[in-house]
Protein backbone atom coordinates (compact mmCIF):
# COMPACT_ATOMS: atom_id res chain seq x y z
CA UNK A 1 0.00 0.00 0.00
CA UNK A 2 1.31 3.06 -0.99
CA UNK A 3 0.77 6.40 1.48
CA UNK A 4 1.19 9.72 0.19
CA UNK A 5 3.28 12.42 2.61
CA UNK A 6 -0.53 14.27 2.95
CA UNK A 7 -1.60 11.05 4.46
CA UNK A 8 1.13 10.38 6.45
CA UNK A 9 0.88 13.79 7.70
CA UNK A 10 -2.80 13.70 8.77
CA UNK A 11 -2.18 10.06 10.26
CA UNK A 12 0.77 11.97 12.46
CA UNK A 13 -1.82 15.00 13.60
CA UNK A 14 -4.16 12.33 14.57
CA UNK A 15 -2.09 10.27 16.68
CA UNK A 16 -1.01 12.93 18.10
CA UNK A 17 -4.03 14.37 19.31
CA UNK A 18 -4.98 10.86 20.53
CA UNK A 19 -2.03 11.35 22.77
CA UNK A 20 -2.71 14.27 24.13
CA UNK A 21 -5.90 13.35 24.92
CA UNK A 22 -4.95 10.29 26.80
CA UNK A 23 -2.21 12.65 28.62
CA UNK A 24 -4.77 14.75 30.09
CA UNK A 25 -6.77 11.94 30.88
CA UNK A 26 -4.40 10.96 32.85
CA UNK A 27 -3.24 14.44 33.98
CA UNK A 28 -7.39 15.62 34.69
CA UNK A 29 -7.69 16.41 38.66
CA UNK A 30 -10.76 16.62 40.37
CA UNK A 31 -11.57 20.31 40.66
CA UNK A 32 -15.10 20.48 41.16
CA UNK A 33 -17.43 17.96 42.51
CA UNK A 34 -20.01 16.96 44.21
CA UNK A 35 -22.18 13.40 45.42
CA UNK A 36 -25.43 14.48 43.43
CA UNK A 37 -24.65 15.89 40.39
CA UNK A 38 -22.68 15.08 37.38
CA UNK A 39 -20.13 17.93 36.96
CA UNK A 40 -17.79 15.85 34.92
CA UNK A 41 -18.09 18.23 31.80
CA UNK A 42 -17.63 21.13 33.82
CA UNK A 43 -14.84 19.36 35.99
CA UNK A 44 -13.14 19.31 32.41
CA UNK A 45 -13.83 22.39 30.82
CA UNK A 46 -12.33 23.72 33.99
CA UNK A 47 -9.39 21.34 33.46
CA UNK A 48 -8.77 23.15 30.17
CA UNK A 49 -9.10 26.27 32.04
CA UNK A 50 -6.64 25.81 34.33
CA UNK A 51 -3.84 24.89 31.21
CA UNK A 52 -5.10 27.40 29.20
CA UNK A 53 -5.53 25.54 26.36
CA UNK A 54 -9.19 26.31 24.10
CA UNK A 55 -7.84 24.06 21.20
CA UNK A 56 -7.99 21.51 23.45
CA UNK A 57 -11.46 22.26 24.91
CA UNK A 58 -12.75 22.56 21.54
CA UNK A 59 -11.76 19.74 20.31
CA UNK A 60 -12.50 17.14 23.15
CA UNK A 61 -15.33 14.97 23.13
CA UNK A 62 -17.03 15.28 25.98
CA UNK A 63 -16.97 18.86 25.12
CA UNK A 64 -17.66 18.60 20.92
CA UNK A 65 -21.82 17.27 21.59
CA UNK A 66 -22.19 21.01 23.28
CA UNK A 67 -20.49 22.77 20.47
CA UNK A 68 -22.16 20.81 17.72
CA UNK A 69 -25.87 21.97 19.72
CA UNK A 70 -24.65 25.32 20.36
CA UNK A 71 -25.56 24.64 24.13
CA UNK A 72 -21.92 25.83 25.13
CA UNK A 73 -23.86 28.80 26.68
CA UNK A 74 -26.16 26.92 29.37
CA UNK A 75 -22.60 24.61 30.48
CA UNK A 76 -21.08 28.05 30.51
CA UNK A 77 -24.05 29.01 33.10
CA UNK A 78 -24.31 26.18 34.41
CA UNK A 79 -20.63 26.31 36.08
CA UNK A 80 -20.82 29.85 37.39
CA UNK A 81 -22.21 28.56 41.09
CA UNK A 82 -19.43 25.76 40.97
CA UNK A 83 -16.27 27.35 39.98
CA UNK A 84 -16.90 30.09 42.00
CA UNK A 85 -17.08 27.89 45.20
CA UNK A 86 -13.42 26.03 44.86
CA UNK A 87 -11.43 26.84 48.03
CA UNK A 88 -14.47 28.02 49.98
CA UNK A 89 -15.03 26.44 53.25
CA UNK A 90 -17.68 24.06 53.44
CA UNK A 91 -17.71 23.03 50.48
CA UNK A 92 -15.14 20.07 50.00
CA UNK A 93 -13.71 21.55 46.48
CA UNK A 94 -9.92 22.55 47.48
CA UNK A 95 -8.36 25.12 45.19
CA UNK A 96 -5.42 23.47 42.99
CA UNK A 97 -2.23 24.80 43.02
CA UNK A 98 -2.08 28.07 40.46
CA UNK A 99 -5.90 28.34 40.64
CA UNK A 100 -7.23 31.53 39.60
CA UNK A 101 -10.90 32.17 39.69
CA UNK A 102 -10.88 35.27 37.45
CA UNK A 103 -8.19 33.94 34.88
CA UNK A 104 -10.90 30.71 34.96
CA UNK A 105 -14.31 32.43 34.32
CA UNK A 106 -12.28 34.05 31.15
CA UNK A 107 -11.64 31.22 29.87
CA UNK A 108 -14.92 30.04 30.28
CA UNK A 109 -16.66 33.31 28.21
CA UNK A 110 -13.59 32.37 25.56
CA UNK A 111 -14.63 29.20 25.26
CA UNK A 112 -18.56 30.41 24.81
CA UNK A 113 -17.39 32.16 22.20
CA UNK A 114 -15.15 30.17 20.24
CA UNK A 115 -17.44 27.28 20.05
CA UNK A 116 -20.09 30.02 19.07
CA UNK A 117 -18.05 30.51 15.85
CA UNK A 118 -17.24 26.74 15.23
CA UNK A 119 -20.91 26.25 15.28
CA UNK A 120 -21.61 28.91 12.84
CA UNK A 121 -19.40 27.67 11.07
CA UNK A 122 -20.94 24.05 10.79
CA UNK A 123 -24.27 25.04 10.70
CA UNK A 124 -23.66 27.45 7.52
CA UNK A 125 -21.82 24.71 5.51
CA UNK A 126 -24.23 22.37 6.43
CA UNK A 127 -27.23 24.80 5.78
CA UNK A 128 -26.02 25.57 2.29
CA UNK A 129 -25.56 22.05 1.35
CA UNK A 130 -29.03 21.30 2.48
CA UNK A 131 -32.38 21.14 -0.48
CA UNK A 132 -35.03 23.95 0.13
CA UNK A 133 -31.96 26.82 0.58
CA UNK A 134 -33.67 29.40 -1.38
CA UNK A 135 -36.38 29.12 0.94
CA UNK A 136 -35.04 28.66 3.97
CA UNK A 137 -33.19 32.12 3.31
CA UNK A 138 -36.60 33.73 2.53
CA UNK A 139 -37.87 32.15 5.95
CA UNK A 140 -34.54 33.52 7.51
CA UNK A 141 -34.62 36.71 5.48
CA UNK A 142 -38.39 37.64 7.38
CA UNK A 143 -36.93 36.61 11.03
CA UNK A 144 -34.09 39.37 10.11
CA UNK A 145 -32.09 36.18 9.45
CA UNK A 146 -29.61 35.52 6.84
CA UNK A 147 -30.47 31.86 6.96
CA UNK A 148 -32.92 29.49 8.67
CA UNK A 149 -31.16 26.01 9.28
CA UNK A 150 -33.18 22.76 8.94
CA UNK A 151 -33.40 21.98 12.14
CA UNK A 152 -34.95 25.19 13.97
CA UNK A 153 -37.93 24.89 11.04
CA UNK A 154 -39.39 22.67 13.39
CA UNK A 155 -39.72 25.14 16.07
CA UNK A 156 -42.06 27.55 13.93
CA UNK A 157 -45.21 27.69 13.99
CA UNK A 158 -47.50 29.00 11.06
CA UNK A 159 -50.67 29.97 9.92
CA UNK A 160 -51.70 30.69 6.01
CA UNK A 161 -53.94 33.59 5.26
CA UNK A 162 -55.92 33.25 2.16
CA UNK A 163 -57.71 35.25 -0.19
CA UNK A 164 -59.82 33.96 -2.97
CA UNK A 165 -58.77 30.64 -1.31
CA UNK A 166 -55.24 31.69 -2.42
CA UNK A 167 -52.65 31.89 -0.13
CA UNK A 168 -51.87 35.59 -0.06
CA UNK A 169 -49.72 36.02 2.94
CA UNK A 170 -48.15 33.45 5.55
CA UNK A 171 -47.63 34.23 9.51
CA UNK A 172 -44.95 32.88 11.24
CA UNK A 173 -43.88 32.74 15.11
CA UNK A 174 -40.61 31.05 16.61
CA UNK A 175 -39.86 29.34 19.45
CA UNK A 176 -35.57 29.45 18.77
CA UNK A 177 -33.63 31.96 20.44
CA UNK A 178 -31.56 31.40 16.86
CA UNK A 179 -34.16 33.18 15.40
CA UNK A 180 -34.83 35.74 18.30
CA UNK A 181 -38.26 34.48 19.41
CA UNK A 182 -40.60 36.52 17.14
CA UNK A 183 -43.76 37.00 15.17
CA UNK A 184 -43.27 38.23 11.51
CA UNK A 185 -44.88 37.31 8.15
CA UNK A 186 -44.67 37.23 4.33
CA UNK A 187 -46.17 38.11 1.57
CA UNK A 188 -46.41 37.01 -2.41
CA UNK A 189 -44.56 39.73 -3.39
CA UNK A 190 -41.75 39.25 -0.43
CA UNK A 191 -41.50 35.49 -1.79
CA UNK A 192 -41.25 36.64 -5.04
CA UNK A 193 -38.49 39.39 -4.31
CA UNK A 194 -36.86 36.63 -2.34
CA UNK A 195 -36.54 34.23 -5.57
CA UNK A 196 -39.67 31.66 -4.53
CA UNK A 197 -43.18 31.90 -3.93
CA UNK A 198 -45.49 30.66 -1.28
CA UNK A 199 -46.46 27.66 -2.30
CA UNK A 200 -42.49 26.36 -1.90
CA UNK A 201 -41.89 28.27 1.44
CA UNK A 202 -45.20 27.02 2.88
CA UNK A 203 -43.97 23.34 1.56
CA UNK A 204 -40.39 23.82 2.67
CA UNK A 205 -42.43 24.61 6.35
CA UNK A 206 -44.20 21.24 6.38
CA UNK A 207 -41.21 19.46 5.25
CA UNK A 208 -39.81 20.83 8.15
CA UNK A 209 -41.85 19.94 10.55
CA UNK A 210 -43.23 23.29 11.32
CA UNK A 211 -46.53 23.54 13.17
CA UNK A 212 -49.31 25.17 11.68
CA UNK A 213 -51.95 27.14 13.46
CA UNK A 214 -55.52 27.04 11.92
CA UNK A 215 -57.80 29.96 11.98
CA UNK A 216 -59.78 29.91 15.19
CA UNK A 217 -63.60 29.65 14.32
CA UNK A 218 -64.93 33.20 15.59
CA UNK A 219 -67.61 33.17 18.51
CA UNK A 220 -71.05 33.90 17.08
CA UNK A 221 -72.58 37.32 18.70
CA UNK A 222 -75.01 36.74 21.82
CA UNK A 223 -78.41 38.02 20.42
CA UNK A 224 -79.11 40.91 22.77
CA UNK A 225 -81.03 40.42 26.09
CA UNK A 226 -84.64 41.55 26.04
CA UNK A 227 -86.41 42.85 28.58
CA UNK A 228 -89.69 43.07 29.70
Amino acid sequence: MKITKRQLRITESALRRCIRAVLLKEEMISIVRNDYEDLKDINILANYAMKGDMQGALNDESLKRYIDKNEAPYLVDDSHPWVGRVGDEGWNMPAPEGWDLKKVQKFFKDFEDEAYKVYSKKAAAASAAAPNRTERKAIGNAFTYDDVPEDAIAYITFQLRKKGGKVVNINMEDRDSRLGNMTTGMSEEEAKSLGTTLDKVERTLRDGGAKERKKSKLYKKSPPQMYD
